[in-house]
């Protein structure tokens, strides 16, 4: 019987309580519409992660319940738009969402925030206490910019963190006491301060705050290409034969290691998936097979969890839409009923049109398509898949405009632009009966022809007289 209880008193103290936060929304200006609850994976990728959706109802209400075991950013999103605020757990928040302002954001533009007012939060005022920080931090920046990018702040930035430590009201909690410490650590790092003694107060025998957007703030300033600190150096050979030659992560690990600033084995892992990965998106140096296999490998050792998530999401985005790859799936619906999934036109190629009614190149460019179509429909499919917010425009559009190929309605699909990086357009994709990328992103309707007859095996032929919206037109009058 001792035993018993002192198996459950133990599982108790290993085990990290969560608690449930309520939230409780009104959003009047999206009635009807679905809402999804997110969180991020990690503040270093920032990778969302959906945990509910519901639909808002007529009176523009909704609700949410949440687990969380300490302070966290949740965001909601609605279509394209999002808010985030903290929560924090066994509290209740009630939220109040504003309406979009078009003039805030392009239509495509990756971020669209909706302002929201917080009518209930919890004890603290957790948001405002570091909303506050936040104004406070930037007003001391853009008063100092000069002094500090010149070593000139000490005096100045030691009476600023004196008057944040001196203020009780962020004292009261440890998250937000974190919070302006490491908003002061960086700036203190890009004032150039003794690095030393920065990592000796902030990050020695610390532990990994994933979830602190001001300690990942910090680190990301800390250790800033790191790895182009060897350049200059007879060590540089070494990375570039670990990558270029080897593609062994353990030969990286024994080289960065030896900086007293990575001892700790998993800041070690962290920083140098985040280097690898930056040299896979900015080096002309190393091949981007083997940057994605030195990640590979730092994956399958790391025996962090958090590490192996943050590596994972750095492989998909250096192989996101890469030729080769497999397309992402494409799943739209319209009233539960499914208008479109790309997996089912598995054995034909498919060539894949990103449009808005609001896109006059992509409107121009259908007259190409109109005469692609009939030509080539027999062994690749064609499908244009609007991206307007509103579906009345797109509604609009397909009642004046009558085209043979198939026209899906993706605006409301969650994720959709996102999945494609349709953040400019006209956007085309070619896929083939695989469902590989085979042209990412593929040439415009105006030059794809000379490709579908090498794929298929026809003869070239010349090409179709079609408009070309690229090549500058002739006006009245012009000469031959």
């Amino acid at each position: 019987m001792k035993l018993k209880f002192f198996m459950i008193w133990a599982m108790a103290l290993c085990t990290t309580p969560s608690f449930g936060a309520w939230i409780t929304g009104y959003a009047s200006n999206y009635a009807n519409r679905v809402i999804s609850l997110n969180v991020y994976n990690d503040l270093f990728t920032r990778e969302t992660k959906v945990l509910k959706q519901v639909q808002i109802n007529e009176k523009g209400e909704f609700g949410f319940e949440v687990t969380v075991d300490q302070p966290r950013i949740v965001v909601l999103k609605i279509d394209d738009y999002f808010t985030s605020f903290y929560v924090l757990p066994s509290h209740d928040y009630t939220i109040k969402l504003g309406k979009f302002d078009p003039q805030s954001a392009p239509p495509l533009a990756r971020i669209k925030y909706i302002g929201h007012e917080l009518l209930e939060q919890d004890p603290l005022q957790f948001n405002s206490k570091i909303r506050e920080i936040n104004v406070l931090v930037e007003k001391y920046e853009t008063e100092n910019f000069i002094q500090i990018i010149r070593n000139q702040s000490k005096k100045s930035l030691e009476e600023f963190e004196r008057q944040l430590i001196e203020n009780d009201e962020f004292n009261r909690n440890e998250f937000i006491k974190k919070y302006y410490q490491y908003s002061i650590a960086r700036i203190k790092s890009i004032a150039k301060h003794n690095q030393k003694g920065l990592f000796e107060q902030y990050l020695k025998n610390q532990k990994i705050e994933y979830q602190n957007p001001a300690y990942v703030e910090f680190v990301n300033q800390f250790y800033n290409e790191w790895l182009r600190r060897f350049e200059t150096t007879p060590d540089y050979f070494k990375v570039v034969s670990s990558i270029e030659v080897h593609q062994n992560i353990d030969s990286l690990y024994n080289l960065l290691s030896l900086n007293d600033f990575l001892k700790d084995r998993e800041l070690l892992e962290l920083i140098t998936a985040k280097e690898i990965y930056r040299e896979g998106l900015e080096s002309k140096i190393f091949d981007s097979k083997k940057i994605i296999a030195m990640l590979k490998d730092l994956h399958e050792k790391s025996q962090f969890e958090s590490v192996k998530n943050i590596s994972a999401y750095f492989i998909r985005s250096l192989v996101k839409l890469t030729p080769g790859n497999m397309a992402p799936n494409i799943r739209i619906e319209d009233s539960g009923t499914v208008t479109f999934n790309l997996s089912d036109y598995k054995g034909k190629y498919v060539y894949i049109d990103f449009w808005a009614t609001w896109c006059k190149p992509c409107i121009k460019s259908m007259a190409a398509l109109n005469k692609l179509y009939p030509l080539y429909k027999d062994k690749i499919e064609f499908v244009s898949i609007s991206v307007d917010e509103k579906k009345r425009r797109y509604d609009k559009f397909m009642e004046s405009n009558k085209y043979d190929w198939k026209f899906v309605y993706g605006g409301s699909t969650i994720g959709l632009k996102e999945q494609y990086d349709v953040f400019a357009m006209p956007l085309y994709y070619l896929v083939d009966p695989n469902g590989v990328l085979i042209q990412s992103p593929a040439f415009s309707p105006t030059h794809i022809e000379p490709y579908f007859k090498k794929i298929l095996g026809l003869k070239r032929d010349d090409k179709i007289e079609i408009w070309d919206w690229n090549k500058k037109q002739k006006k009245v009058g012009d000469k031959e």
